[in-house]
């Protein structure tokens, strides 16, 4: 079985799978990475996003998660990309996976904060970046969480312990 975190960029996804693995003993696997590895040698998932467009980066994405879940071992712990909400393919592919989705959510305000402090995105409006932000939260949070088999609010405040062990009490009964 494979618990898959999902949620908006700068969520903890990856930061929160990797500490629930530890600690659960289980391979980590994150889908950016995936991705990456399937990009041209020196570009950037940024890079190609912008060049290519969203559909094409949606392709890549969803061809590198098939590839993966071809030869994937059984059970495991894998994080989702930010915006894996707006590529159905994926979540088509998740239906043959035997997996607990866990949307880890947090505040539009704190995300936006978050994901600002590394700079304009290539998926936000440079016009209009908070405007453009507040209607990708909603489409997405309200995806996630119908999608997810578990929604689990987590404080911006907190530390990275703090969130592992809100998650892992939350999920005593998945693995």
């Amino acid at each position: 079985m494979f618990v898959i975190f999902c949620g908006i960029k700068h969520s903890g996804k990856s930061t929160m799978g990797m500490n629930y693995a530890a600690e659960k003993k289980l391979p980590f696997f994150d889908s950016d990475r995936l991705v990456e590895a399937a990009l041209p040698d020196g570009i950037s998932v940024r890079e190609y996003y912008r060049a290519n467009g969203a559909e094409a980066f949606r392709e890549l994405e969803r061809k590198a998660l098939g590839e993966f879940f071809e030869n994937a071992p059984d059970s495991g712990v894998l994080s989702l990309g930010g915006g894996a909400s707006d590529n159905p393919a994926i979540w088509s592919l998740l239906k043959n996976v035997k997996s607990v989705v866990i949307y880890l959510r947090l505040t539009e305000k704190e995300l936006f904060e978050r994901i600002m402090k590394k700079g304009m995105p290539a998926f936000l409006n440079p016009d209009d970046p908070a405007g453009s932000f507040h209607e990708i939260y909603l489409r997405r949070d309200a995806f996630y969480s119908e999608a997810a088999d578990r929604v689990l609010t987590l404080d911006g405040g907190w530390t990275k312990v703090q969130s592992l062990l809100f998650v892992l009490e939350n999920t005593e009964d998945v693995i």
